[in-house]
């Protein structure tokens, strides 16, 4: 059920289910590549989990956009600090079982609801997530560091629970790093690998450190060469190695090494137009666009894609983010006319926190211009129209910027 709370939280009680919910958002690149490649799945509901029941007769399914106004209640008594979050709640549609942030791939999903569904006392894996989900993060810690010195464990268990215990709230940089670099050796290659990767590697941003090991690691990944730490190695999703691509840019700029940052930044734009160029559909197509764009940014060749954004505001016209991403390219090559008026697009058709980045990007066109009464306008009417939206802790930080900037722009 897209965008109705209610009537599939009236659904789980009436069927005695629990409810599964993709809480994601437009803007989220990863939240696209997973509802394309799957939750759109046709094989997904036929999936069998260990308990012989047919996935799509297990949970009743639910799709939470948190950028509509329409569902903030939801968005308020349950709010993302990551995208996509895949909730899982009892029957009653009010107890949070599971809140799983991040992604996985079809099959990954399918052992990851097999590990929740399991429940009771001797599971511990969800015993642990239940735990996560309530904030109670040293048992949840404790029995996520239980299962992931686990050696007796399967390695997809371990691995998902090394991935919930590097995101847990409290755990420092330097204890992330650790944790990431000791699993290298095990740590098969997955979804889980890739985030305990990227996180390892923001992580190191952070301490403005850098390690042999995880970079390589990390390299492996994004370029699809043949594992030293792994006896197999299958692809990584999409998604996972562009991600992978990003972090190591940002690592590579952070520790000084512009050209290392160049030569990734290349790979990484070669090798999304490549998987863009495969996509079935213009929708698969799209999930890259956001990427591709960073790529291009770091690259220094946003105006060769230009038309490419172009198209995607032509064919999802009512999608604001396309015109978002268009009018930051325009704004990078300095055509600030056409970035005005996507801008312009872009902020009257989003909704909800994202409007701000939208209304903050316009704001700085029109400063440029020397219009500031039209920047502060600008903000101004994006904070009206986010009232009292629920935002998270980051989304607050946004909003609180916005207002003093409009402060600040007060002739």
């Amino acid at each position: 059920m897209e965008d109705d709370f209610p009537k599939a939280a009236a659904e789980a009680t009436r069927r005695g289910k629990p409810l599964f919910v993709d809480a994601w958002a437009p803007w989220c690149h990863t939240c696209l590549s997973m509802r394309a490649r799957v939750l759109a799945d046709p094989t997904l509901g036929d999936a069998k989990l260990r308990s012989g029941k047919r996935l799509a007769d297990a949970f009743v399914w639910a799709s939470i956009d948190t950028e509509r106004v329409e569902n903030t209640s939801f968005i308020a008594a349950h709010p993302n600090r990551v995208w996509p979050t895949l909730y899982v709640l009892a029957s009653d549609a009010r107890t949070v079982n599971v809140a799983w942030e991040g992604s996985a791939t079809r099959d990954e999903l399918v052992a990851l609801l097999s590990d929740i569904e399991a429940g009771g006392n001797d599971a511990l894996f969800a015993v642990a997530l239940a735990h996560a989900a309530g904030h109670r993060v040293t048992e949840a810690r404790a029995a996520l560091t239980t299962i992931t010195n686990d050696t007796q464990a399967s390695p997809g268990l371990r691995a998902r629970s090394l991935e919930a215990l590097v995101g847990l709230d409290d755990t420092s940089p330097d204890r992330i790093v650790a944790l990431a670099k000791g699993a290298l050796a095990w740590l098969p290659v997955s979804t889980s690998r890739a985030t305990v990767l990227v996180s390892a590697l923001s992580a190191l941003d952070t301490l403005h450190a850098t390690d042999e090991a995880i970079v390589l690691a990390a390299n492996e990944g994004a370029t699809g060469a043949p594992c030293a730490h792994a006896a197999k190695c299958p692809a990584l999703a999409p998604d996972d190695r562009s991600g992978l691509f990003e972090a190591l840019v940002d690592h590579a700029k952070t520790t000084g090494k512009t050209e290392d940052a160049k030569r990734l930044a290349r790979a990484w734009q070669t090798y999304l137009a490549e998987v863009a160029a495969e996509a079935r559909t213009a929708d698969e197509r799209y999930v890259y666009d956001a990427h591709r764009l960073l790529a291009a940014e770091a690259t220094g060749e946003v105006a060769a894609f230009v038309p490419v954004l172009e198209a995607s505001a032509r064919t999802f016209a009512k999608d604001g983010n396309t015109h978002a991403r268009l009018a930051r390219a325009y704004a990078h090559l300095g055509r600030n006319d056409e970035a005005v008026r996507e801008a312009e697009r872009a902020v009257g058709l989003l909704e909800g926190p994202r409007v701000l980045r939208a209304a903050s990007l316009l704001a700085d066109l029109h400063e440029r211009a020397g219009r500031r009464a039209e920047g502060r306008k600008a903000l101004v009417d994006a904070l009206h129209r986010l009232g009292d939206f629920p935002l998270t802790k980051n989304q607050r930080k946004l909003a609180e910027a916005c207002e003093k900037r409009a402060a600040d722009l007060r002739p």
